[in-house]
C-alpha cells in the first residue's frame, strides 16, 4: 500500500488545487492514446452494452470452450467493476467532458482490453486476476465517494484516481497486444519494477491520496469515520489475500510454461525426424462462418485446395478506386445488351473490355461487378449469382484457370444459400468422383447442372486479366475452351472479363471475337470523364497538389487531359508534382515536353533513378530488376538481399527500398501474397510451438514477402526490352535476363551448402535452373548474345549437365523430379544449345562442356546422361534411407529423359501413405547400367533400397555382400550388418538375425550413438519376435539411453509397446509403466505415429490403465499431448481419443461429452491435422458417431422427460456446429447420427417426425447400394441393417443384409477393383506378410469358396475383448454380432456371451478388460442368418430359398415390404 499524507498536508494540497476538472480528465484521454496508439471512442450507448460485448470476447478467447465456471466469474467482475465505476463517478460526471465521462470511457477501455485478449488468446486465468486487482481498488473508490464534500478540489481528487485507472486499463491493453501479460501482471503483482507497476503503485498513491481527502473531510464525525476504516481495512484484508493467491497462481502458470517450453526446444528436432521417418517408412503395416455467409458454405471452401482469396485482390481495388470513375461503360450498348441476354437470347453471353496497360480494365471490372451485385440484390428471389476472379501472372494460384474455377463454386456456396445447400449435395455425393484439377469436371458436375436453361438461377461471372493466365500451353487455352463452352452451351451462364488490347504477348481479343464475344473498347474519348475526375480527384486531396493556385491546378489539369495516354500516366505525373509540390518546378515540367505515353514516362522516371544512382550500383539495380520482372515466381525480399549480396557494389537495398526513387518502382507485397518457402521435409509445421514472444515477432517478419514492382504494367515496361536497348539501361532483354539468371543458379547450384548463398535462394535454384534455361531457348530469337555470352551460357549448362561439385545434391534437396521441373521439348531445346556452341566452335569451351556437347551432338537423348550418373554416384554412397532414395528418384527420372529411358517403370504409389515402392528390375538395372560407377558401397546403398521397397529376397544377397566389401570401415560394416538383420527379420529368419545383430553390437568402439541406437532397436524387435520379452524391454531401454537427450522415434516406441500388448497382457503395469518412462515429446511421438492408418495401440494403452488403475496417468498422458498438438490446431484426433478413455476406461459421461463438444465448437479448412496426418472429416464423423452415441446413453437412462426432449433439441443441432458445417464429407457419414436420433424420436414423438428421420436413413443408405461405386457398400449394407432394426419387424432382412457385408453385391462393379486386388497381392512375392489361413491376409487365397463373391478388401474386426485381435474377412462358419445402438461396433461369438453376462455386474467389464466395451442390455443382430450361401454374379443365395438378385431383392424391400410396413403403422389402432 502507498503511504498515506498526513491531514496537514492534504489541506494543504487540496487548498492550493485549483485546476480544472474537464482539463484533467480531457489529459487523460490523451495520455490513454499515447499508451495504446489509439483512442477511446464512445461506442456503448448504456452498460447493458458494454456488458455483452465484454462477455463476447470472454467466450471468445480460445478456440475450444473453457469452464463455464471461469466465464462466469470473469463476467461477474467485469460487471462488478463496470457498477463499482458508475457508482464512484457520480461526483465527476457533470464536471467531466460530457460527451465521454469517465465511467463510459474506462467501461470502453475494459471492453478493449477485453478485445485484446481475445485477438492473442490471453489465458483466463492472468486476465481474472487483473479483475480481481482492479475490483478491490474500485471498491476502496466507492467506499470513499460516498463520504466525499462535493467541492473542486475533492472532485480533482477523485478525477487524480480515475485517471490512474485509466492508465492501468491503457497499459494492461498495451502488454497484452505485446504477447507480455502473465509476466507483466506478476511483476506487477509483486510490485517488481515495470510500467504496469508504475501505474498499479500510482493508482495505489492515488487512492491512498483519495482516502486522506475524505478522512479530512469527516474528521469531526468520528461514527463515519470508524466505519469507513472498518470498511477500507476489510478491503485491504481481501486485497492482500487475493495478492498472495494471485501471486502462487501466476508462478505456478509461468514455470509450467517454461516446462513446455523447454520440451518445446527438442519439438522441431523430432518432428524434423518424425516426418522424414513417416515418410520414408513404408513397410510397418499400413493409412467458422463469416458473416452473412451460408453455416455450411465453408464445407464448400474446404473441398478444394488452400488457394488465395479474390478477395484480396478485390481489397485492394476497392480502396484505390476513385468515386464516381469508370461508370461510363454503363452506357455502352454491348453492356446493355450482355445484361439482357435473358430477354434476348441471341445475344452473346461474352462480353470482354480491352485497352491497352494503364487504363483502369481492373478497376473497370470492380466497377462491372459491384453494379452487378447491385442489380442481383433487387432480386426478390436471389436467383442471380455474381462471381468473380482476378487473374495476375505473378503467382501460380492466380494464372491457373482451375484455380479461377474453384473459386467461382466457392463464391457461389458463399453469395448464395440455395446453390451453398446443392452444391454441398452434389460434393458430399459418394459416387461422384470430382477433379478439383480439372475446371471440365467441375463445370460438367458442378456449375453446368445449377444454371441449366429451365433453371431459375443465373450465373454472372467477371474475369479480371484474362491475358494474364500462364503462356504454358495450357492454361491461356483452358480459358478460351471454357468461354467457348459458355458460349455454345444452353446454360444460364454469362461472363464478362477485362485483358490487354491485341499485341505481341496478347491475342485474347482477336480469339475471344472469333467465338462470338461482344466486346468493349477503352479510349481516352469514353475516359475523358475519368481523367478530370481523377486528376481534380488528387489536387483536391494530396497533401502537397491541394495547396497549389487555382491557377497551377487549371494548368496542371488541362495538361494532364491533353498529354496523358492513360490514368496510369496521370497518376504517376501527379505524384511527382505532389513531391515537387513547389509551383516553378511544377510549372517547368508542364512546359517542358510532356511524355507521349506510359512507357516514355517509364523511362523518364527510369532516367531520374539512373542519374541518383553510383555506378557500382546500378548493374545491382539492374540484375535485381530483371530477376523481378522475370523469375519463374515471385522472389521474395530475402531472396532478393541474397542476390545482391552475390553482386559488385554496395547496394543497401532494403534501405534503397524506402527512399522515393527505388520506392517508385518497387514495394514489398502484402502478407497475404507470402511465399511458402518451406521444403517438404521441413521443421516449419510446428513454428507455431514456439515461445510465445518469438512467434509473436516473427508474424511481422516480411523475409518471405515477395518483393514486386508498383503495378503490373511496370513489370510489362521491364519485359520488353529490345536488343537494342541502350547499354546504360536498367532494363534487360528477355533472353538476356534468362541467360543471366540461369547462370548465376548454375554457380548457386554448385556451391556447397553453408557457404555464402542462402538456402533459400538454393531452394529456388534447384527449383527452377531447368525452366529459366527452357525460358532462354524461347527467347532466343530476341538475342543477340556476343561469343563471351554464348559461353557463359554454355559452360554453365555443361557444369549442371555433368553434374559437377554439388549442383546434384542441391537438386535432389528439392526432391522434385526433372519431368515435372520444364522438360517438355526437350529435343527442341537440346539441339538449339548443340547448335549454339558449333557458332563457339572448337577450343574455346573448357574440356567438361566441350565434351557433352560433342556427346550430345550425337544424340540429344544424351543431354541427361551425366546428370543421372552424378545422382547414381550419390545414391552409391549414400549411408541413410532419405539420401538413397532422393538420389536414386533423380537417378530414375534423369535416365527418363535419355536413351536409356526403357529402363524407368512405373512407380507404384501406396493410396493410404503416398509412399512410393520402385520396381524390382528397375533398381537391379539401374544400379548396373554404369558398371563404371560401382563402388563397394553400392551394393549397401542398393541393399538399403531394396529393403524400403520390400524385395527382402533380393536384397538378401546386396545387404551380405556390403558386410563383406565394409570389413575395413568398422562404421559402414556396423551400418550393413544392421541392415543385414532387418532383412533376415523382414524374412522371418529370426535366428539369424538375431545372432547377427547381436555379434555387431559385441564392440560399439568408435560407432556413432545414433547407428548403436538404431541397431539396439533392431535387436528389441527380434527378441520380440522371439518371445524374449524382458530382453526386448532392456534393448529398448539400452537404446533410449544411448542417446537421452534425442526422443526415440515413434516408429521404435509403438514397436516396443506393441510386443509388450501382445505378449505382456496379463501384466497392464508393464504396458504402463513403459509409457511412463518416455518423455513427453516420446508420448507425443508416440501417439500420433501413423495414427491416421493404425490407432488400435490407442485402445490397448487405456485398456492397460483402466486394469492397472492408472486411470488419472491415461488422463495425463492425452491432455499433454492435446497441450502440445493445441498449438498447431491439431488436438482433435488425441481430444477424441480422451473422450474414449474418458468414457469406456473411466466411466465419466459428463468429461466425454465436453471433450467431444470442443472438438465440434472448432473449424477446419479441410487440411488434415498434423502429426496425426488423420483427415478432418473423418474426425469429424467419428465425433458426430461418438457423441451421439454419448447422447443416447444420457438419453436411455434418464426418466425425466423434459431431461430427455433437451437432449433430442441437442441431437439435432448437431448437424449445425461449427465443425460440422466447415467440413466437406460423404452425405452418409450422418447416417449413425439420423438412426439415434429417429430412437430418440420414436420414444418421444411425433410419430410423423420419427418417420420422417427414420425415412432420410432409410433413403441413404438406399441410394449407396444403388449407385455406381462399390467402396461404400460394406458400411452402407450395415446401415440399412440398423435402420430396419429400428423399425421393428425386419429382423431376417436385417440379417440378411448383415450377412451380406463381405460379399460383392454388385459384380459389374468389381472389373477395376479386381484387377489392383490382383495386382497388389502379386506385385512383390519377397515380401513374405501373408500369414497362412488367416483372416488378417488379405489375398484371396485364404478365403473360402462356399461363399459366393467375397470382396478382399472387407473385413470385421471383433471390438471386445480378445486378446488378439480377431479378424473376419469371411464367416467361415462363424458369427458375428453387430450392436444395433453403437455406432461400429460388432464382437465375435466368446465376446458376445462375456458381454452379455456383464449385463448384471457392471463392474466386471473394468475388472476384466479395463474399459467398457459396447454399452449394458444393448441389443444385436447376428450374422450370418441361418442357411447364408452367400451373393454370387449379384444373386443372394439362402439355402432352402429361390436366388434373388440383390438389386431386385432391395427394390422389393424398398416398395414394398417398407411401404407396407409404414402403412400398417399409420393404420394401426391404439
Amino acid at each position: 500500500m502507498a503511504e498515506k499524507p498526513d491531514v496537514k498536508r492534504i489541506k494543504e494540497e487540496l487548498d492550493k488545487d485549483t485546476r480544472d476538472v474537464s482539463d484533467l480528465w480531457n489529459d487523460a484521454l490523451r495520455s490513454y492514446k499515447g499508451i495504446v496508439g489509439e483512442g477511446l471512442t464512445p461506442t456503448y450507448t448504456n452498460v447493458d452494452e458494454m456488458i455483452k460485448a465484454g462477455t463476447d470476447q470472454m467466450n471468445a478467447f480460445h478456440k475450444f470452450r473453457h469452464d463455464n465456471k471461469k466465464v462466469d466469474k470473469l463476467r461477474t467482475l467485469f460487471v462488478s467493476n463496470l457498477d463499482y465505476i458508475e457508482k464512484g463517478a457520480q461526483q465527476i460526471i457533470a464536471a467531466a467532458t460530457p460527451a465521454f465521462p469517465p465511467a463510459a470511457a474506462i467501461g470502453t477501455a475494459l471492453t478493449y482490453m477485453l478485445s485484446a485478449c481475445k485477438q492473442v488468446s490471453a489465458d483466463y486465468d492472468v486476465v481474472t486476476a487483473f479483475f480481481e486487482d482492479m475490483n478491490a481498488f474500485l471498491q476502496r473508490i466507492t467506499i470513499l465517494e460516498s463520504r466525499l464534500p462535493s467541492y473542486p478540489a475533492y472532485r480533482n481528487c477523485l478525477m487524480d484516481v480515475f485517471t490512474s485507472v485509466l492508465e492501468m486499463c491503457g497499459f494492461a491493453t498495451k502488454y497484452i497486444q505485446l504477447k507480455r501479460f502473465k509476466k507483466w501482471i506478476l511483476n506487477m503483482i509483486r510490485g517488481e519494477d515495470s510500467e504496469l507497476a508504475d501505474a498499479r503503485k500510482n493508482m495505489d498513491t492515488q487512492i491512498s491520496r483519495l482516502q486522506s481527502a475524505t478522512e479530512y473531510a469527516i474528521l469531526g464525525n468520528t461514527e463515519r469515520l470508524q466505519t469507513m476504516s472498518a470498511e477500507l481495512k476489510e478491503n485491504e484484508e481481501m486485497q492482500t489475500r487475493m495478492l498472495e493467491e494471485q501471486s502462487k497462481m501466476l508462478t505456478a502458470v509461468i514455470e509450467s510454461q517454461e516446462n513446455v517450453r523447454n520440451d518445446l526446444k527438442d519439438i522441431r528436432k523430432l518432428l524434423s525426424v518424425f516426418q522424414e521417418q513417416r515418410k520414408e517408412e513404408s513397410h510397418a503395416g499400413k493409412q467458422k462462418s463469416a458473416m452473412g455467409k451460408p453455416p455450411t458454405s465453408n464445407r464448400v471452401r474446404s473441398f478444394f485446395y488452400d488457394l488465395i482469396d479474390p478477395a484480396h485482390e478485390h481489397r485492394n481495388l476497392k480502396e484505390s478506386l476513385i468515386p464516381e470513375i469508370s461508370t461510363w461503360i454503363f452506357e455502352e450498348e454491348e453492356w446493355a445488351s450482355w445484361l439482357a441476354q435473358d430477354r434476348e437470347k441471341e445475344a452473346s453471353k461474352l462480353l470482354y473490355i480491352t485497352g491497352p496497360p494503364g487504363t483502369g480494365k481492373s478497376h473497370l471490372a470492380f466497377i462491372a461487378h459491384e453494379r452487378l451485385i447491385q442489380l442481383a440484390e433487387q432480386d426478390p428471389g436471389r436467383h442471380t449469382c455474381v462471381v468473380h476472379f482476378y487473374f495476375r501472372e505473378t503467382r501460380n494460384e492466380t494464372r491457373c484457370f482451375y484455380n479461377a474455377v474453384n473459386w467461382l463454386v466457392i463464391q457461389m456456396a458463399e453469395r448464395n444459400s440455395h446453390l451453398c445447400e446443392k452444391i454441398n449435395v452434389e460434393l458430399s455425393r459418394e459416387d461422384l468422383d470430382i477433379d478439383v484439377d480439372d475446371w471440365k469436371d467441375i463445370w460438367t458436375k458442378v456449375i453446368a447442372p445449377l444454371f441449366e436453361s429451365s433453371s431459375q438461377f443465373r450465373l454472372q461471372i467477371v474475369f479480371d486479366g484474362l491475358d494474364e493466365l500462364a503462356p504454358d500451353g495450357v492454361q491461356r487455352p483452358a480459358g478460351l475452351e471454357f468461354l467457348k463452352t459458355v458460349a455454345e452451351s444452353d446454360s444460364n451462364v454469362s461472363v464478362l472479363c477485362t485483358t490487354r488490347s491485341t499485341s505481341s504477348t496478347s491475342t485474347f481479343p482477336k480469339e475471344m471475337d472469333e467465338i462470338g464475344s461482344r466486346s468493349i473498347i477503352v479510349t481516352k474519348k469514353k475516359q475523358l470523364p475519368d481523367y478530370k475526375t481523377l486528376i481534380w480527384h488528387h489536387l483536391d486531396n494530396d497533401s502537397e497538389l491541394k495547396k497549389l493556385s487555382q491557377y497551377m491546378r487549371q494548368r496542371v489539369s488541362s495538361t494532364l487531359e491533353e498529354k496523358a495516354d492513360c490514368l496510369l500516366y496521370a497518376e504517376h505525373v501527379l505524384r511527382r508534382f505532389n513531391n515537387l509540390s513547389r509551383e516553378p518546378l511544377i510549372l517547368r515540367h508542364l512546359e517542358q515536353e510532356m511524355p507521349e505515353n506510359l512507357e516514355q514516362l517509364y523511362s523518364i522516371m527510369l532516367s531520374d533513378l539512373l542519374r541518383k544512382t553510383s555506378g557500382e550500383q546500378r548493374q545491382a539495380l539492374k540484375t535485381l530488376f530483371f530477376w523481378i520482372a522475370f523469375a519463374v515466381r515471385p522472389i521474395t525480399l530475402s531472396e532478393a538481399l541474397a542476390i545482391v549480396k552475390l553482386l559488385p557494389g554496395d547496394l543497401d537495398l532494403e534501405e534503397e527500398l524506402q527512399s522515393p526513387q527505388l520506392g517508385r518502382f518497387l514495394r514489398i507485397a502484402d502478407r497475404i501474397e507470402e511465399v511458402d518457402l518451406s521444403s517438404p521435409s521441413s521443421d516449419s509445421e510446428l513454428n507455431g510451438l514456439q515461445g510465445q514472444g518469438s512467434r509473436h515477432e516473427s508474424a511481422y517478419d516480411d523475409w518471405n514477402l515477395p518483393l514486386k514492382f508498383q503495378e503490373r504494367s511496370m513489370r510489362d515496361y521491364f519485359r520488353v526490352a529490345k536488343f537494342d536497348e541502350d547499354p546504360d539501361s536498367l532494363r534487360t532483354t528477355s533472353f538476356e535476363a534468362h541467360r543471366q539468371i540461369f547462370v548465376t543458379l548454375s554457380q548457386i547450384l554448385r556451391k556447397k551448402a553453408g557457404t555464402d548463398v542462402s538456402d533459400r535462394l538454393r531452394g529456388f535454384a534447384g527449383y527452377s535452373w531447368l525452366m529459366h534455361l527452357g525460358w532462354v531457348w524461347w527467347y532466343n530469337k530476341l538475342g543477340r548474345p556476343t561469343e563471351e555470352q554464348k559461353i557463359e551460357l554454355l559452360e554453365a549448362m555443361g557444369a549442371v549437365f555433368n553434374g559437377e561439385d554439388e549442383a546434384p545434391a542441391s537438386i535432389e534437396k528439392q526432391d522434385i523430379y526433372y519431368e515435372y521441373l520444364g522438360t517438355n521439348g526437350l529435343e527442341t531445346r537440346v539441339k538449339y544449345f548443340v547448335e549454339l556452341a558449333s557458332e563457339v566452335g572448337e577450343g574455346k569451351l573448357n574440356d567438361s562442356t566441350s565434351a557433352w556437347v560433342k556427346e550430345v551432338s550425337s544424340s540429344w537423348q544424351k543431354a541427361f546422361i551425366n546428370l543421372a550418373k552424378a545422382h547414381i554416384r550419390r545414391w552409391f554412397s549414400a549411408t541413410d534411407l532419405k539420401s538413397a532414395k532422393q538420389s536414386y528418384g533423380l537417378a530414375r527420372s534423369a535416365l527418363g529423359m535419355t536413351d536409356l529411358s526403357q529402363l524407368v517403370r512405373d512407380i507404384d504409389d501406396d493410396e493410404d501413405t503416398d509412399e512410393e515402392t520402385f520396381n524390382l528390375e528397375e533398381i537391379m538395372a539401374i544400379s548396373k547400367a554404369f558398371p563404371d560407377l560401382a563402388d563397394n558401397n553400392g551394393c549397401y546403398a542398393v541393399a538399403l533400397l531394396l529393403y524400403e521397397s520390400e524385395y527382402y529376397t533380393d536384397a538378401l544377397p546386396e545387404a551380405q555382400k556390403a558386410v563383406e566389401v565394409t570389413s575395413s570401415d568398422p562404421v559402414k560394416k556396423f551400418q550393413a550388418i544392421d541392415l543385414l538383420a532387418n532383412i533376415l527379420y523382414c524374412l522371418e529368419n529370426y535366428d539369424d538375425a538375431y545372432s547377427t545383430i547381436t555379434s555387431t553390437l559385441s564392440d560399439t568402439t568408435g560407432i556413432p550413438p545414433a547407428l548403436i541406437r538404431r541397431s539396439l532397436v533392431t535387436r528389441a524387435k527380434i527378441e520380440s519376435e522371439q518371445s524374449l520379452i524382458d530382453e526386448a524391454v532392456a534393448s529398448y531401454e539400452a537404446a533410449r539411453h544411448t542417446l537421452p537427450d534425442t526422443p526415440m522415434l515413434g516408429e521404435d516406441l509403438q514397436n516396443q509397446l506393441g510386443s509388450l500388448i501382445s505378449n505382456k497382457s496379463d501384466d497392464p503395469a508393464a504396458i504402463v509403466n513403459a509409457v511412463k518412462s518416455w518423455t513427453p515429446l516420446e508420448r507425443l511421438a508416440w501417439a500420433t505415429w501413423k495414427y491416421d492408418v493404425d490407432d488400435d495401440q490407442h485402445q490397448a494403452f487405456q485398456r492397460a490403465c483402466g486394469r492397472a488403475n492408472e486411470t488419472d496417468f491415461v488422463v495425463e498422458t492425452y491432455k499433454e499431448i492435446i497441450n502440445l498438438l493445441d498449438a498447431v490446431d491439431a488436438g482433435a484426433p488425441m481430444r477424441l481419443e480422451l473422450a474414449y478413455a474418458q468414457w469406456r476406461v473411466r466411466g465419466d459421461l459428463a468429461a466425454a461429452k465436453e471433450l467431444a463438444d470442443e472438438i465440434l465448437e472448432t473449424e477446419s479448412d479441410g487440411s488434415e491435422y498434423r502429426f496425426t496426418g488423420e483427415d478432418c472429416s473423418w474426425t469429424m464423423g467419428q465425433t458426430i458417431d461418438f457423441i451421439s452415441d454419448v447422447l443416447y446413453e444420457q438419453f436411455r437412462t434418464s426418466a425425466d422427460p423434459k431431461r430427455k426432449a433437451a437432449i433430442i433439441a441437442e441431437m439435432k443441432g448437431v448437424p449445425s456446429r461449427p465443425l460440422v458445417r466447415s467440413v466437406s464429407s460423404w452425405k452418409s457419414m450422418m447416417n449413425h447420427h439420423r438412426l439415434v436420433l429417429a430412437r430418440m424420436v420414436k420414444k418421444m414423438g411425433p410419430m410423423a417426425e420419427y418417420q420422417e428421420i427414420l425415412q432420410q436413413a432409410f433413403n441413404m443408405s438406399y441410394d449407396s447400394l444403388t449407385d455406381n461405386v462399390r467402396w461404400n457398400d460394406m458400411e452402407n449394407l450395415r446401415s440399412m441393417a440398423m435402420v430396419l432394426d429400428v423399425m421393428g419387424g425386419f429382423e431376417k432382412e436385417a440379417r440378411t443384409l448383415i450377412s451380406a457385408v463381405f460379399s460383392v453385391v454388385d459384380k459389374s462393379l468389381d472389373a477395376d477393383s479386381d484387377s489392383e486386388s490382383n495386382s497388389d497381392s502379386n506385385s512383390n512375392s519377397n515380401s513374405n506378410t501373408a500369414e497362412e489361413d488367416s483372416d488378417a491376409a488379405s489375398t484371396s487365397s485364404t478365403l473360402p469358396t462356399d461363399e459366393g463373391d467375397l470382396d478382399t478388401d472387407n473385413k470385421h474386426t471383433c471390438d471386445g475383448e480378445c486378446t488378439d485381435e480377431t479378424t473376419f474377412r469371411a464367416w467361415k462358419g462363424r458369427s458375428l454380432y453387430f450392436c444395433t445402438i453403437c455406432a461400429d461396433i460388432c464382437l465375435c461369438a466368446s465376446c458376445y456371451a462375456k458381454r452379455t453376462a456383464y449385463n448384471d455386474d457392471t463392474t466386471a467389464p473394468h475388472a476384466t478388460v479395463g474399459a467398457e466395451y459396447c454399452g449394458r442390455n444393448h441389443r444385436y443382430l447376428k450374422g450370418p442368418v441361418e442357411g447364408w450361401k452367400g451373393v454370387t454374379d449379384g444373386v443372394v443365395m439362402v439355402e432352402g430359398e429361390e436366388g434373388v438378385r440383390f438389386k431386385e431383392w432391395l427394390r422389393v424391400l424398398k416398395e414394398e415390404r417398407w411401404k407396407g410396413a409404414w402403412e400398417a403403422v399409420w393404420l394401426a389402432e391404439e
